[in-house]
């Protein structure tokens, strides 16, 4: 664990210059490991298009509304067409901020959550990592903790697709969820300037095994 935050961090402060995901984001927060309620920081610069305060005190519903705001970005900007083969860069790194939306269902721990997004994509080497930060439910209560994306790949041949892992334990009044669920998804506009897909797995809890299934979309 040590290790990988120590990974995104430098990473991070490498990319201090680093482009926003779009104006409906604000900011973001950074990749590395939070305390469990503000989320790792980031490098607090705005990007391209990003401006503004970091979403960490959205309340559910906030958040909802610039995942909405982020969304017709996205359409207005690649016609919701993913990357064509050949077209993903070869070359670089940027940072990809955005949301991701996760519903818990299959027992008394069932539940719908949100949060703010951050991954580092290396395009040179293929590979992605980031983390989900400063989660709450849908009835507006944080929750503790990080869930990481790790073992993030890239399609080869310069292809859009991705995929990866999403693993983290997040808590609550009612106990730990340890989560371990699949990443899979697509570069989407000419160069890879978005990401989006989906989340699908299990989650551990104290009243037991809950299915996981989510979206995220972020951009830089």
């Amino acid at each position: 664990m040590r290790g990988f935050t120590l990974l995104l961090s430098l990473l991070l402060l490498l990319m201090g210059c680093g482009g926003g995901a779009s104006s409906a984001l604000g900011g973001g927060t950074g990749a590395g490991e939070g305390d469990g309620n503000s989320g790792g920081q980031g490098d607090g610069t705005d990007g391209d298009t990003g401006s503004g305060q970091a979403s960490t005190s959205l309340s559910y519903a906030e958040r909802s509304a610039a995942q909405g705001a982020l969304l017709a970005d996205f359409h207005a900007q690649t016609g919701g067409t993913a990357t064509a083969a050949g077209r993903r860069p070869m070359a670089g790194q940027a940072i990809h901020r955005g949301f991701a939306d996760i519903t818990l269902s299959g027992g008394p721990s069932a539940q719908s959550m949100n949060g703010d997004l951050d991954m580092v994509v290396n395009f040179g080497q293929g590979t992605l990592i980031g983390s989900i930060t400063t989660l709450r439910r849908s009835d507006d209560v944080p929750l503790g903790g990080t869930l990481y994306v790790r073992d993030g790949q890239m399609g080869a041949g310069g292809g859009g697709t991705i995929s990866g892992r999403l693993e983290g334990t997040l808590t609550e009044a009612r106990g730990a969820l340890d989560f371990d669920a699949a990443v899979s998804g697509d570069f989407y506009g000419p160069s890879a300037e978005f990401t989006r897909g989906t989340i699908a797995g299990s989650v551990q809890s104290g009243a037991g095994s809950l299915s996981a299934e989510g979206n995220f979309l972020a951009g830089r």
